[in-house]
């Protein structure tokens, strides 16, 4: 009886055939080894042979050329009948005749992937069979993987190809916040990028995502903005008072002027801005993905995701130290953003020093550094007392790949009621700020010290 858990029920020579192209066709083998297992193979020098590529594969990052198989054979096994028989089967794979590759790729892709998804299966079972429902995020994530597995792009591309869109001053395609100085020289964040805004508590940083999500929509994008701890009414609010410039607690004494505003922007703009409220730490970045594809299924493709915030996402890493759980929801984050070609803000606590500082710098995030490391664009924002009483904020960009950054924006307006945010004209770089009393030079000192220690750190 065959078995149809291997390739046995094709035949000799479709394995042959299997083998020949893991060998000589390098974007195939490049994909099928992620997925392909030796025991999938029926004859006991097939399996062999494959697992020798495997570990070649592993070491190299690349399939063994003929030759060099044979040379690895002739290293690992010394019995001169076994290694005949797989020399000679060797020899067989080399010189199979091969007519029909693209159907030999495509069957045992297939076989494999449904493999995948099989082992994927078993263990959402024992899931399921536990009976605990907030492990149904998990089981979605392994149904997932399972499904793309096999499926990654190489990603390599020519330096030369597309050459002219490479040095298209507007290359990036950025889409603005908002805010004309951080815009001036950031331009905003294009599709693909992630940004990050880095706050201690009570400081702003809803109002910032959501001037930048409101910003979005009003350039005519389709934007999900996601929150965690605030009611869904309130976000709406905030939209309505930036539409409006009414004040949010005049928003119902208002109610004529406020519906004929949003009326208006409805009848005008083809775009969504679409909300969605979740508990916190109650579901994983899968969920959301599955969010922005039913969205486009429903024919909303989505530009731009703001999550509010990050360290509120839960991770399918299950471990004690929470902080290690952090760094991978980021990455997950930024390859989602890859993946669907969204651009995505979302925001991270500060750690006790942020508090007070007039400057909150990258080393001032709470967690893991691994949630600054896979950004574009890091934006910080720092108030102290007086200037939340007067509405104004420090506001500095500690991170741009694709320009400069270090710039600060002292004092600039920052108006959580009215969600306006003014960054002045005037900026310094992050360490030379303005120094007017003995105190703030002290800060700076410390900051610079900090920094240095640092970089010297990284270096070694």
């Amino acid at each position: 009886m065959v078995d149809k858990k291997n390739f046995g029920r094709l035949g000799d020579i479709f394995q042959q055939k299997l083998l020949n192209q893991i060998i000589s066709d390098s974007k195939f083998s490049s994909t099928i080894l992620e997925v392909i297992e030796p025991d999938y193979f029926d004859n006991k020098y097939f399996r062999l042979i494959c697992q020798h590529i495997k570990e070649y594969y592993n070491k190299f990052e690349k399939s063994p050329g003929f030759d060099t198989l044979e040379h690895i054979i002739h290293s690992e096994h010394t019995n001169e009948s076994t290694l005949r028989i797989i020399l000679d089967t060797i020899s067989s794979v080399k010189n199979v005749t091969l007519t029909d590759v693209e159907w030999v790729q495509e069957q045992s892709f297939k076989f494999c992937k449904q493999q995948e998804i099989q082992k994927a299966i078993n263990k959402a079972q024992k899931y399921i069979d536990g009976g605990d429902f907030q492990n149904y995020d998990r089981i979605e994530t392994l149904i997932s993987k399972a499904m793309r597995a096999g499926s990654s792009d190489i990603g390599y591309t020519d330096v030369f190809t597309n050459a002219v869109d490479a040095l298209d001053e507007n290359y990036r395609h950025p889409i603005p916040t908002g805010i004309p100085g951080i815009d001036k020289t950031l331009g905003g964040l294009a599709k693909g990028e992630v940004g990050v805004v880095i706050a201690p508590t009570g400081v702003g940083k809803t109002t910032f995502l959501t001037k930048i999500s409101n910003s979005a929509f009003n350039s005519g994008y389709n934007v999900l903005q996601v929150f965690f701890e605030d009611n869904p009414q309130d976000i709406k609010r905030k939209h309505y008072t930036l539409w409006t410039k009414i004040h949010p607690k005049n928003l119902s004494s208002n109610k004529p002027l406020v519906m004929e505003k949003l009326n208006e922007i409805q009848s005008t703009m083809t775009n969504r801005l679409v909300l969605r409220s979740f508990p916190s730490r109650s579901i994983t970045l899968s969920r959301i993905k599955s969010q922005i594809k039913q969205l486009e299924k429903d024919g909303i493709k989505i530009d731009m995701v703001i999550i509010d915030y990050i360290d509120l996402i839960a991770s399918d890493i299950q471990t004690a130290d929470s902080w290690k759980s952090q760094g991978p929801v980021m990455r997950e984050f930024e390859s989602m953003c890859k993946e669907l070609n969204i651009a995505g803000w979302t925001a991270v606590q500060g750690n006790r020093e942020s508090i007070s500082a007039d400057v909150v710098t990258t080393d001032q995030m709470g967690g893991a550094i691994e949630k600054a490391q896979v950004a574009t664009i890091i934006i910080t924002l720092a108030k102290s007392l007086a200037q939340k009483e007067q509405g104004l904020a420090n506001i500095a960009i500690t991170k741009f790949r694709c320009g400069p950054d270090g710039q600060v924006f002292s004092n600039c307006k920052f108006d959580n009621s009215m969600l306006d945010i003014d960054t002045a004209e005037q900026t310094t770089f992050l360490g030379h700020e303005e120094v007017k009393t003995q105190s703030e030079r002290q800060k700076i000192n410390e900051l610079l010290d900090r920094r240095k220690q640092r970089e010297q750190y990284e270096t070694h």
